[in-house]
């Protein structure tokens, strides 16, 4: 299991961001929100404005095939999941596609 973040911002904008927040994961600049938008993580509304292409905060859950398992969004932005909770979620997430197989 792997955490990552993305987001359209630069490569040295993420590692400013990275080192002032203690983030101990990967963060990956997808310029032109190309994958962003694959996944449809794209806010559409800032379309238009200095913010244009940027995703909405959350976290979705990928599966070895690529494909969307899980999607947690908060309502308030400025507020994330802890990284803690994420993987108890994940854990909770293989353990029930286990079974299910």
């Amino acid at each position: 299991m792997h955490v990552i973040g993305i987001s359209y911002d630069s490569l040295s904008t993420l590692k400013r961001f990275s080192r002032k927040n203690g983030i101990t994961f990967p963060l990956l600049s997808d310029h032109g929100s190309k994958v962003i938008d694959a996944y449809g993580l794209l806010n559409s509304d800032a379309a238009n404005t200095r913010l244009e292409g940027i995703p909405h905060p959350g976290t979705i859950v990928i599966n070895k095939q690529g494909v969307v398992i899980a999607r947690l969004f908060l309502k308030d932005y400025r507020k994330r999941h802890r990284v803690e909770k994420m993987l108890t979620i994940f854990k909770k997430l293989r353990e029930s596609s286990s079974q299910e197989k």
